[in-house]
C-alpha cells in the first residue's frame, strides 16, 4: 500500500501497475485451524509467530515457508519478542514466559509464581524487559527473568493489554476500560492518562518518535502526536461496523498499519489523520501485525491465517509526464468492461497539492468491493489498474476520495 516517490517534479503522472505480490497475499500455513495472535519480525527475512495449544512457527526467508517449533507448553500464547534471530521471549496463559537462545529451535520455561494470562511483552536485550496481563499485571525482570519486579500501573484491576517502550525509562501501556499508563523511570513511576472520549477494551499501542496510534474495540482509533500525554479519535476512512481492532505498528511517524476481525486492514500514510481500508485476501479475522520495513509486513490470525505484503498493502508507481490542476477522476478505460473476458481497466486522476487519498469500487448498496489504491501523494496525474476478477456484472461506483473531496463515476461491468 505504500509508494515512497521522491526527487520528482510536481507535474508528473504515475502509474499503478498490477504484479503477483500487489497488496496483502496469503502465505504458507502450517496449521490451518490454529488461531496465531502475534508475529515478531527481525528484518525482513526472519520473523517467528505464536497462537493458540502452545504453537509457534519460524520463517527464514521472509514468510516463503514456516517451519513449526516445538514450545514444550500447551497454553495459548500471546505474544513474542525477538531481541535478534537468537534471543527472543514468548509469553501466555497461566503466567507463561518461555525463553529461547537459538531463534526458537527451543525454548525454556522461565518461572513466574503468578497464575494471571499474560498478554504482552517488551524486551530490550537478553535481561530487561516487561510483561503485562489480567487483572492488572505488570512486571519487570532485569535477570532475563529470574526475578520479577512488580509494577502498579494505576489502572485499577483492567487488563493491560499492550506495552510500546520509547526508552528503557520511557514506556506507555493501555487495557481494558480505556486505561492508558505512561511511566518516564523505567516502571518506578506510572501516571494514568486520560484519553478525552469514553472507550471500552484498548487492545494495541504503538509508537514512532512523538506519533502514535492506540487500537480497540469497536473501531477505536485514537492518534496522539505529543508521546502519549494527549489523544485524539481518529476514523477509517470507510465503515468497519463495530469490530474489533487487535493491533498496530508505527514503522515510521507517518506510516502506520492497523489489522483487526473480518478481515479488517488499514493503513494511514499521514501519521493517523487518514486511515485508509486496505483490501484483505481471505477476509479472517486478524490478531497480530509486524512490519520490518515502511512496505514489508505481516498479519496474522484465525485458521492458521498469515498475509504478507511487500510493497505497504497498495500498488506500486512509475512516473510519467502530466500536469494536474484540481481533484479529479478523470477517465475510466475501457468502460464499459466485460468480466467475461477479465479487461483491465485503467482509472487516471489528478491531485492538486500532496494528499492522501483512496480510489475504491462501491456497489449500488454502498457496500466496498474493491480498493484499488490509496497512498499520500504529490501533486501529480495518476493512473491505476484494477481487474475486476470474481465480481458480477452490474452498476458500481468508481469513488476518488481526499480529506476534503470525494468524487464518484458510474461504472458498467458486462458479461
Amino acid at each position: 500500500m505504500k509508494s515512497i516517490v521522491t526527487g520528482i517534479a510536481c507535474t508528473l503522472l504515475l502509474s499503478f501497475t498490477a504484479s503477483a505480490q500487489v497488496g496483502w497475499f496469503v502465505q504458507d500455513q502450517v496449521f490451518p485451524n490454529l488461531i496465531w495472535i502475534d508475529v515478531d519480525f527481525v528484518d525482513t527475512e526472519f520473523g517467528i509467530c505464536v497462537g493458540f495449544e502452545g504453537k509457534a512457527q519460524r520463517t527464514t526467508n521472509g514468510g516463503a515457508n514456516w517451519e513449526p517449533l516445538t514450545t514444550g507448553v500447551d497454553v495459548n500464547l500471546n505474544a513474542v519478542c525477538m531481541v535478534d534471530k537468537s534471543i527472543g521471549y514468548a509469553v501466555g496463559h497461566s503466567g507463561t514466559v518461555l525463553k529461547t537462545t537459538n531463534g526458537g529451535s527451543s525454548w525454556d520455561k522461565i518461572e513466574t509464581n503468578v497464575t494471571n494470562t499474560l498478554l504482552d511483552c517488551w524486551f530490550f536485550d537478553e535481561n530487561t524487559g516487561f510483561v503485562s496481563g489480567s487483572r492488572a499485571l505488570l512486571a519487570r525482570t532485569d535477570d532475563g527473568g529470574k526475578t520479577w519486579s512488580a509494577q502498579s500501573a494505576r489502572v485499577g484491576q483492567n487488563n493491560i493489554n499492550s506495552i510500546h517502550a520509547f526508552s528503557r525509562d520511557e514506556l506507555i501501556i493501555c487495557g481494558n476500560d480505556g486505561s492508558v499508563a505512561k511511566t518516564e523511570n523505567g516502571g518506578g513511576k506510572w501516571s494514568k492518562i486520560s484519553v478525552g472520549v469514553p472507550v471500552d477494551a484498548l487492545n494495541a499501542v504503538s509508537f514512532a518518535v512523538d506519533v502514535g496510534t492506540i487500537v480497540g474495540s469497536g473501531v477505536i482509533i485514537l492518534g496522539s502526536t505529543d508521546r502519549g500525554e494527549t489523544w485524539t479519535q481518529q476514523m477509517p476512512d470507510a465503515p468497519l461496523g463495530s469490530i474489533p481492532l487487535t493491533d498496530v505498528v508505527h514503522v515510521t511517524e507517518n506510516t502506520a498499519y492497523a489489522c483487526g476481525w473480518l478481515g479488517a486492514l488499514l493503513r494511514s500514510p499521514d501519521g493517523g489523520s487518514w486511515w485508509v481500508v486496505q483490501q484483505s485476501p481471505n477476509g479472517e479475522n486478524y490478531e497480530g501485525l509486524d512490519f520490518a520495513d515502511e512496505k514489508t509486513g505481516w498479519c496474522v490470525g484465525w485458521n492458521g491465517s498469515i498475509i504478507a505484503t511487500v510493497n505497504g498493502g497498495t500498488l506500486d508507481v512509475e512516473p510519467m509526464d502530466a500536469a494536474p490542476h484540481s481533484v479529479a477522476l478523470l477517465d475510466i478505460y475501457p468502460h464499459p468492461a466485460s468480466i467475461s473476458q477479465t479487461q483491465e481497466m485503467k482509472f487516471t486522476f489528478s491531485l492538486p497539492t500532496r494528499t492522501s487519498f483512496s480510489l475504491q469500487i462501491f456497489d449500488l448498496l454502498g457496500n466496498r468491493v474493491a480498493n484499488i489504491a490509496s497512498d499520500n501523494l504529490p501533486t501529480g496525474t495518476y493512473s491505476a489498474s484494477w481487474q475486476p476478477v470474481d465480481m458480477k456484472n452490474g452498476v458500481y461506483f468508481a469513488v476518488l476520495e481526499t480529506p476534503d473531496v470525494r468524487l464518484s463515476k458510474k461504472l458498467l461491468l458486462t458479461k
